[in-house]
């Protein structure tokens, strides 16, 4: 029930304000800081996975707000292969291209690129989300104030390919290009029901 309890907000974060992403990060804000310092005596449990799905997912945070979270999440202690969805929620989080909030709220380019760094460090066929999280990071969106370097981007490129990702990941990379469905459901981290689709 606890888990389900924050996928229902996470599902519904798009339709909130930035109070409401406020609110909701300051009652995971605690067990969220806690990362990597867990005993054997608290064993994780898959709640504490879709707190750290929903955190990532309020993109009307202020970009301080989710540096902070961030960098709680990049310098866990636990192996890079636990909680794989911290991978995920960093390349949500630094995303040069947010899903609905606005580019204002996106945190900085050398931010993104000190996370991007631990990324590229993983090894990418044992963390599943570790390559579109290393895309989102790194996507083209055209503005100079959140760009990543060209030298970093290519690095990611050759990565990428290395890992035989798909096409359309490297292109997000070098070009400005639209998110399609495929991707969208990825970067929610559901798919939405038959017959529905997200409107920006």
């Amino acid at each position: 029930n606890w888990s389900a309890w924050w996928t229902l907000w996470r599902r519904v974060a798009g339709g909130l304000d930035s109070a409401q992403h406020l609110q909701l990060l300051s009652s995971i804000e605690s067990r969220l800081a806690s990362i990597g310092q867990r005993s054997k005596r608290t064993p994780r449990t898959s709640a504490y996975d879709d707190m750290v799905r929903l955190a990532a997912s309020l993109e009307r945070l202020p970009a301080t707000r989710k540096a902070a979270v961030g960098d709680s999440l990049q310098k866990a202690t636990r192996k890079p292969t636990e909680s794989p969805q911290r991978w995920w929620a960093l390349g949500r989080l630094g995303a040069r291209v947010p899903l609905y909030g606005s580019a204002h709220d996106v945190v900085s380019p050398q931010i993104a690129a000190v996370w991007l760094e631990h990324i590229l460090r993983l090894d990418w066929g044992a963390v599943e989300p570790a390559a579109f999280a290393a895309t989102r990071l790194s996507q083209l969106c055209g503005d100079r104030e959140r760009d990543l370097d060209g030298a970093i981007r290519n690095r990611v490129v050759d990565r990428l390919r290395k890992e035989k990702a798909p096409a359309k990941w490297v292109s997000m990379v070098l070009q400005v290009t639209e998110i399609d469905s495929a991707d969208e459901s990825r970067i929610l981290g559901d798919s939405l029901p038959p017959g529905l689709r997200l409107v920006r």
